[in-house]
């Protein structure tokens, strides 16, 4: 058996292409033929470089697919040859869109290769025009370098894809959050810890913005050195610290709605029989609260009560919560209820209540309590409430219904 091996151009490997291989098999019988899809060739040169009538070795691997092969061993395998590695043309491809900021050093210049996938087979480094201004710059071979190849050439695209010196980027570490006061506005919140490599100043894209509530706004950074460095920016949480409330409690009857520091509104409807009303509240330690923070009401009909909290420092408008209270115990004997010909008072007692009627007439008067159910009935113009619970009691007499208090 024996090989030839058709030359090839140099592209760095040993690599023999099996379709550049002719194989000539000695001894076959005239009929016998080994057609090239029954057998596998391997092989490589001795070494990559370029050169003349280099010494390839070649191996078969013959595939036993017609029975006339079993009749024959391949003696001479592996078969020797010689082919040459020819100098070939390299063109040399910079990568588009490669840059550097303005003062920072030149990162590793990247490029392709036709005919593709050589870069691994030069030595050196491309290299671009000198300069450090800001501008474009052509790319150069620089220090790209291999004698196995006759020509190195740049692409013609030099002229367009070029290497770019930009403004540069500050390095930043941007505040986890910025704080102020409400009623201050974006100007002067305090930012959390941030730096930046390059000098020049932090500030709020709306500065004169007041905020309300908590929320994002959007943090510029803007370099002294406009002319060669960019400006940045990044969203950073605005926390509005407010003078507040922590809790707020009542002693009697419910709270409406329930309490929340961002709420600024309440009512508070007070059973008939209370005649006091105790309102807590508390807050942090930097907060101050009008009156202590405990106010006890002595209820004499509706009534808004006002609770004005502020910081201790000074620099937050001042918070006020209103309560508007209703209910609560009146003053015995001072109110006297009209319906018909009836006429009942007080209204508000701790024992007695007295039913007149216009007519002169001493009514029967039934006597409920909340539940419906009926406590007493009697003619008389005088009821006697003492020894029942304190609540509220309905009174009926000549048809009418008239509600009383008992406390």
């Amino acid at each position: 058996m024996s090989a030839e091996v058709a030359d090839k151009d140099y592209d760095g490997t040993r690599a023999i292409d099996p379709a550049s291989v002719t194989i000539h098999f000695g001894n076959l019988a005239s009929e016998d033929s080994i057609p090239p899809t029954h057998y596998f060739i391997g092989g490589e040169f001795g070494n990559a470089s370029a050169g003349q009538d280099k010494p390839v070795e070649i191996n078969i691997v013959l595939f036993p697919e017609s029975l006339s092969y079993y009749n024959y061993n391949l003696t001479d395998n592996p078969a020797s040859a010689t082919a040459s590695i020819n100098r070939g043309n390299l063109v040399v491809i910079p990568d588009d869109g490669q840059s550097k900021g303005y003062r920072e050093s030149d990162p590793v210049l990247t490029f392709t290769t036709r005919p593709e996938g050589r870069e691994s087979t030069l030595s050196g480094s491309l290299d671009r025009e000198a300069g450090e201004d800001m501008g474009s710059y052509k790319f150069n071979l620089g220090t790209l370098s291999n004698n196995n190849y006759d020509k190195i050439t740049l692409d013609t695209r030099n002229d367009t894809v070029q290497f770019a010196v930009t403004k540069y980027d500050p390095k930043i570490i941007w505040p986890d959050y910025a704080e102020l006061y409400e009623g201050q506005s974006l100007s002067e919140a305090v930012l959390a810890e941030h730096l930046s490599d390059k000098s020049g100043k932090f500030v709020f894209e709306r500065a004169t913005v007041v905020p309300i509530a908590t929320s994002a706004y959007t943090l510029l950074f803007i370099p002294t050195d406009t002319a060669f460095c960019n400006a940045k920016e990044a969203v950073v949480k605005v926390n509005v610290i407010k003078a507040g409330l922590k809790t707020l409690e009542i002693s009697d009857g419910t709270l409406t709605p329930a309490f929340n520091p961002n709420i600024l509104k309440y009512t508070v409807t007070v059973p008939a029989y209370v005649a006091n009303l105790t309102i807590t509240a508390a807050a942090d330690d930097a907060t101050k609260i009008d009156g202590g923070g405990q106010t006890t009401i002595a209820l004499k009909g509706d009534t808004t009560v006002f609770i004005k909290a502020t910081l201790k420092n000074g620099k937050a408008k001042e918070t006020v919560y209103t309560i508007a209270i209703s209910g609560g115990k009146q003053p015995e004997g001072t109110e006297q209820i009209v319906v018909g010909s009836l006429k009942v008072y007080p209204s508000v007692t701790t024992g007695i209540v007295n039913v007149e009627s216009a007519t002169g007439n001493v009514p029967e008067v039934k006597v409920y309590d909340l539940t419906g159910k009926q406590r007493l009935i009697k003619w008389t113009n005088l009821i006697d409430l003492s020894a029942y619970p304190q609540g509220m009691y309905f009174l009926q007499a000549e048809g009418k219904a008239i509600k009383v208090v008992k406390r």
